[in-house]
């Protein structure tokens, strides 16, 4: 029966296939059990030669069999190494390290001293070179192009160098000062009474003068505009051109800033800060930008002034505390804590 034949062919013994046999001869080591899959993970696991996508064939399988494709759990270049990082050693020895050359090393030393003194010297040089040459540049320039040729243009075109409506409320300002000066000194008898007539003429020759100094005050803001515009490109070519000095330069202010003592370098940021910073520099931004308008002929207008004011420093304030904690950090780290330290007091 069909079911008798089937439990005969259950409790029939397989027979050994010699190919099979010869499989597991050549891809298993020469042992039985868990000692053979023992070594078979080994050979993938810590092999050199194995990078993740060969087949492997386990022992009693074919070459045929379906790949296997392990998960790897150490480096691809495995290797005994020492995992702290801080304690590797460079190509010298020990002993070379310890085996200093002390004339060696003074004659490193010497050679980096004169060289630090050759760079701080040329340094020098390049800022007083750019100091004096754009000076001298808009100086030159002014007085000897500008000059002549505001006034040449003013001859011909007159009403581009009138009075302006700020001027002129200055000016009444001071005419009603000069009024007043003269009747003070007619009342107290330092100067004789002067009829209505002889105060209006001297009125007419003051507001005359005024206004002759305004105009010139105008042609001279022009002038100092293409004068400073010449320097600025002066010393915008100079520094393109020599860049290499111009690095020497940067070098050297670092290294002299490295040498300060932290306690130096704290008390150069605090006064530093606090001038351009503190609680009472809107009055030097206040008259430094005065100056400015006045040597351009500009008109200082309040709410422009006050919106600089609140925005400009509170940027060059938020800059600078930026660098303060992003990179006096890795420079000098004690300095930063004298910094926050002094700051808060």
């Amino acid at each position: 029966n069909a079911r008798s034949s089937g439990l005969r062919a259950a409790t029939t013994p397989p027979q050994d296939n010699p190919a099979s046999q010869n499989t597991v001869t050549a891809n298993s080591p020469p042992s039985s059990g868990d000692s053979a899959i023992s070594g078979w993970r080994e050979d993938w696991l810590f092999g050199s030669e194995w990078d993740g996508s060969k087949t492997q064939t386990k022992p009693g399988e074919s070459n045929n069999a379906t790949p296997f494709r392990g998960k790897r759990t150490v480096r691809d270049d495995w290797e005994p190494k020492n995992r702290d990082v801080f304690l590797k050693f460079s190509e010298l020895s020990l002993f070379e390290k310890l085996n200093v050359n002390v004339q060696e090393e003074e004659e490193q030393l010497r050679a980096e001293a004169r060289r630090n003194s050759r760079e701080s010297k040329d340094a020098l040089t390049f800022l007083g070179t750019l100091a004096a040459v754009p000076l001298s540049v808009s100086f030159v320039t002014g007085e000897f192009i500008y000059d002549p040729m505001v006034a040449s243009f003013a001859a011909v075109h007159p009403e581009t160098f009138e009075v302006r409506d700020y001027q002129k409320r200055e000016g009444s300002k001071e005419l009603h000062g000069e009024e007043t000066k003269l009747r003070l000194l007619a009342n107290v008898g330092e100067a004789p009474e002067l009829s209505e007539k002889e105060l209006s003429q001297k009125l007419h020759e003051k507001a005359e003068h005024i206004a002759h100094e305004f105009i010139e005050e105008n042609e001279k803001a022009l002038s100092n505009g293409l004068a400073d515009s010449t320097a600025i490109f002066v010393l915008v070519a100079m520094i393109l051109v020599q860049r290499e000095k111009w690095d020497i330069l940067v070098e050297t202010w670092k290294r002299l800033f490295d040498g300060f003592s932290d306690t130096g370098k704290a008390f150069l940021l605090i006064l530093v800060t606090d001038i351009l910073l503190g609680y009472h520099s809107e009055a030097g931004w206040t008259g430094m930008i005065e100056i400015l308008c006045a040597h351009y002929g500009v008109e200082v207008e309040e709410e422009a002034l006050f919106t600089f004011i609140a925005i400009v420093p509170v940027c060059i304030d938020s800059y600078f505390k930026f660098w303060v904690f992003q990179y006096l950090t890795g420079l000098s780290p004690t300095a930063r804590v004298t910094f926050q330290t002094m700051d808060r007091h």
